[in-house]
């Protein structure tokens, strides 16, 4: 990551994917969410939704645990605790119901599987590591 803050582009293109990963989180009303409630329905939309709060919550409480007692898992990061706060209380994890029985027909599915592709690709469970050298 060091190497990211000597090159503009580098540090640049970083800070776009980690805005694409945040905002494809398939929660709420995230560009994820509207993605996820519009291709599986509000119940299973939902239920994905509480998953990704649930992962997002365990790695930011790994982050917190990692750094306090210092063991050095590099695995979460305290960040997504917050960001899972500000999800459930703020944005809520709930797609608000839409009244469009519409289903999506195959091309706009592909679509919508490539831009969960995309929040995959663009996620990292630690996005920034501070290490004091």
């Amino acid at each position: 990551m060091s190497e990211v803050y000597h090159y503009p582009y580098l540090c640049v293109g970083w800070f776009g994917l980690f805005i694409t990963a945040m905002n494809m989180i398939p929660v709420g009303q995230l560009d994820g969410g509207h993605i996820s409630y519009t291709m599986f329905g509000e119940e299973n939309s939902y239920k994905i939704s509480a998953i990704a709060f649930l992962v997002l919550f365990v790695l930011g409480l790994i982050g917190i645990i990692d750094s306090a007692l210092e063991i050095g898992l590099d695995i979460g990061w305290s960040g997504w605790l917050f960001w899972a706060v500000i999800l459930y209380f703020v944005i809520r994890l709930k797609h608000p119901p839409i009244p469009d029985p519409v289903p999506l027909d195959s091309g706009r599915m592909k679509l919508g599987y490539l831009s969960f592709l995309i929040f995959i690709i663009s996620f990292t469970p630690a996005p920034i590591i501070l290490s004091i050298t």
